[in-house]
């Protein structure tokens, strides 16, 4: 009875402690909640209006409090006048805010604006929409384009000036009128062709007459596919030719360009078989072996083809030669090649002969030993030493020394090092 007095004790201790501090929380919050968003505002009649539109309550406890906002008030936006409203919210603590807001409804008396129907001149044949760019837009009502009214019309087959009046009017009515003039022209004003001059190309090219020439005309806009050519050109005879585009428009305006194409033989003779390639130190080697030119024109100039520059076949290294052959016309072509010669011969290694030391005695297991590379030289200070003997300890020990020359060729030789014990056993107590 004892044991469920004291628990039951506990948990009502607990439940105390746990209510007292939120109870201490809301006894102690005096700070009113904050109403943004209901500032005074000015309508016009027949606007539409909601009173919680863009109204907020945030408190400093219980943070968003917007649904616990009473509105007390009307507004009539059919009625200009003066209205008040009321906006109160409380927290749990019972902090109340109250704001008074006016809304006034006035008569809406501005006239809406017309943009984009300035006067125009187009050309017969021209295509024509009187509403094409123009707007309307009210102080009240915003966009009210749908609404505009337009009387007049324009004959684009005829010349002449043509007078438009546009109408609006917002829901207050208040009207807004502008008159326009269209000026209808007879063009007379011929297309232009671009992109047919002069050009001098290469014989054998391919070439196309048509190929980047456009034509433009101010009325009908592209008009490419009306333009016609007349003349030809050899691609594979060299000389000058005249080649003469014509073009006219709806209004019967004609252009005339007059083009020289020009075809030279600029193509450069074609060296072959001059890949890069490796060799080995010591190899032969021919910089013509293999390698030919020949030209569009002249056939074959193999035997024109020179070289500058030399192979040292006994030095490993990386050598640049140029070739170069010239045909008749004067045309040039220059290929360089390179050529490597590597050393694959590996570093030796001397003095690692199996040695045999006594117990104790001193051993420096570089004493003796010398590499050398048929391309570095002397490479004794690189050995390196893998291993090691106790002198100490008899027994057999393998040392394994490795080098390696600036080609990247490695040499490795191991060695046996015997430690023998020579020392005699020592008999003692007698």
């Amino acid at each position: 009875m004892k044991l469920k007095l004291l628990k039951y004790g506990i948990v009502a201790c607990f439940l105390f402690c746990l209510i007292l501090p939120n109870q201490s929380s809301a006894a102690s919050d005096k700070v009113k909640p904050i109403i943004s968003g209901a500032g005074n505002k000015i309508l016009f009649i027949g606007n539409s209006f909601n009173s919680m539109s863009g109204v907020t309550a945030k408190d400093n406890i219980d943070g968003i409090v917007t649904k616990n906002i009473k509105v007390s008030g009307t507004v009539n936006t059919k009625k200009a006048g003066s209205y008040k409203l009321t906006y109160m919210v409380s927290d749990k603590a019972k902090n109340k805010t109250i704001v008074i807001r006016t809304i006034t409804v006035k008569k809406d008396t501005v006239k809406p604006t017309i943009s984009g129907a300035i006067n125009n001149t187009i050309y017969i044949g021209n295509s024509f929409s009187a509403l094409a760019g123009v707007t309307a837009k009210d102080n009240a009502d915003g966009n009210i384009t749908k609404s505009i009214k337009v009387s007049g019309s324009v004959n684009i087959k005829k010349r002449g000036n043509y007078k438009l009046t546009y109408t609006v009017s917002d829901r207050a009515k208040n009207k807004a009128t502008v008159t326009r003039t269209i000026t209808v022209k007879k063009d007379s004003i011929k297309p232009s062709i671009s992109g047919a001059a002069n050009k001098t190309i290469s014989l054998g090219t391919s070439f196309s007459t048509m190929a980047g020439v456009t034509a433009k005309d101010n009325v009908d806009g592209n008009i490419t596919k009306s333009i016609k050519v007349s003349g030809s050109i050899n691609l594979k005879k060299a000389g000058v030719y005249k080649i003469t585009y014509t073009v006219s428009d709806k209004a019967k305006n004609t252009s005339v360009v007059t083009r020289i194409i020009t075809v030279l033989d600029k193509i450069r003779p074609e060296i072959s078989g001059i890949q890069d390639t490796q060799i080995y130190l010591g190899n032969n080697f021919n910089a013509l072996a293999g390698v030919s030119a020949s030209d569009n024109n002249d056939g074959n100039l193999t035997s024109t083809i020179k070289a500058v520059g030399s192979v040292d076949v006994n030095k490993a290294g990386i050598y640049v030669l140029t070739y170069s052959v010239t045909d008749k016309s004067g045309n040039t072509s220059s290929v360089q090649r390179k050529v490597t010669v590597i050393d694959n011969i590996k570093p030796v290694i001397t003095g690692t002969q199996d040695k045999q030391i006594n117990f104790n005695e001193a051993f420096d297991p570089l004493a003796g030993v010398s590499a050398s590379d048929n391309n570095d030289g002397d490479l004794t200070s690189s050995i390196k030493v893998a291993g090691s003997v106790s002198i100490n300890k008899a027994g057999i020990y393998m040392l394994t020394y490795s080098v390696t020359d600036k080609s990247g060729n490695t040499s490795s030789v191991q060695r046996k090092v015997t430690v023998i014990d020579n020392i005699k056993p020592v008999i003692t107590g007698t």
